[in-house]
């Protein structure tokens, strides 16, 4: 009887040594911490998705594809410091252990948990205690006011909250810090734009032998800032009505010729922002593609035959200055207005510069500098 219980127990070491062996050879940082508290390191965790990651831990050793339960594993890390623990979960009245993602940590730390797509819940911990406290979808402001009471400044921004991963992860990270910055979230907004437009030739002709100067012309039109992750940065899309409409009269011999433009488009601009974001003033620099689809394009040609007493209109032409199609690059910058508040105003300033995108040849190119006021909520 003694003899078999050591056998056992050698084997059992063996065992471990074994694993140990074949996990030590891969990647150097992530780890496995099994449930009777033997750590792995160097484990080559394989990363299947929020989903996926919550059901099993899934590792490759020696070409082999090994999945561990929740059962299993107390804990495991990939290289990147992304961390799954092990709970016992409480979903519609049956216990079920799961891997929650540690998405934020400190003296709360913020647990996620993707059941489905469509399905995803969020827990709290005070000092990685074991003891989950859920957020329930409606009402999770009450319980976070409830046990986050130290720092006043950061929870002004809670009116905000949803209950998304990246904005808790915003609001948390906040929190840890105590720090009054505003949260950064999807705002959508419009603006009204004055825009000083001139036309560069690209090819000669009765439509370019004129003097264009620089015209003013309005827009007015749609947006969305879209936060890009954790980050800074943000996607800005939007969506313009604008004009060119502008006149040129230039002589030629015995001719007086008048050129009359008559553009209207929708400006499509995709940009990308970054925004310092601070509690009064926010400057922010964006940078990206525009594109131009005409509505109405029509250039018109008058030519008049000019003697001592009368001008006679000789002629009239039309043809398109300007591509129904056109696209360039925008760059830019901007000021926000008390960020924080529920609405707030920005100033911005641009300059773009669209070429020819058509199948046809276009008679001009044209750059513009933009100064846009506009309210965003």
């Amino acid at each position: 009887m003694i003899y078999a219980s050591r056998q056992q127990s050698y084997l059992k070491k063996y065992q471990y040594l074994i694993l140990i062996n074949l996990l030590f050879s891969l990647t150097a940082y992530s780890q496995l911490i099994f449930q009777d508290s033997v750590a792995i390191h160097g484990a080559n965790i394989i990363d299947k998705g929020d989903i996926e990651n919550a059901k099993h831990c899934t590792v490759m050793v020696n070409n082999e594809v090994q999945s561990y339960t929740p059962y299993q594993v107390k804990e495991y890390k990939f290289n990147n410091d992304k961390l799954y623990k092990s709970f016992r979960i409480n979903i519609d009245g049956k216990f079920t252990n799961y891997f929650l993602e540690r998405i934020v940590e400190g003296e709360q730390n913020l647990y996620y948990l993707a059941l489905s797509n469509k399905i995803k819940k969020f827990y709290i911990t005070e000092n990685d205690s074991l003891g989950l406290i859920e957020l329930p979808e409606s009402g999770f402001r009450n319980t976070l006011a409830k046990y986050f009471t130290n720092c006043s400044t950061a929870m002004s921004n809670i009116v905000f909250l949803k209950s998304e991963k990246n904005m808790l992860t915003r609001f948390f990270r906040n929190y840890q810090t105590c720090k009054k910055k505003p949260l950064f979230r999807t705002r959508y907004g419009f603006d009204v734009s004055g825009i000083m437009t001139e036309l560069l030739k690209v090819q000669a002709t009765k439509f370019t032998n004129a003097d264009y100067k620089m015209n003013m012309n309005f827009g007015v039109g749609f947006f969305a800032d879209i936060p890009i992750e954790l980050s800074d940065f943000s996607f800005h899309p939007k969506i313009q009505y604008r004009q060119i409409n502008m006149a040129s009269t230039y002589q030629n011999v015995t001719l007086t010729n008048d050129v009359v433009i008559n553009y209207s488009a929708l400006s499509v601009p995709l940009l990308v922002r970054y925004t310092y974001l601070k509690q009064n003033l926010s400057p922010y620099l964006q940078a990206g593609f525009i594109y131009n689809r005409a509505i109405k394009n029509v250039g018109t040609l008058y030519e008049y035959n000019q003697d001592r007493k009368n001008s006679i209109l000789t002629d009239i032409t039309h043809a398109q200055v300007l591509n129904d199609d056109m696209g360039g690059f925008s760059v830019g910058c901007g000021l926000i207005f008390n960020y924080e508040s529920h609405y707030c105003v920005f100033a911005e300033f641009n300059y773009n510069y669209a070429y020819n995108l058509g199948r046809t040849y276009s008679y001009v190119n044209f750059k513009e500098l933009s100064l846009s006021i506009g309210v965003q909520f």
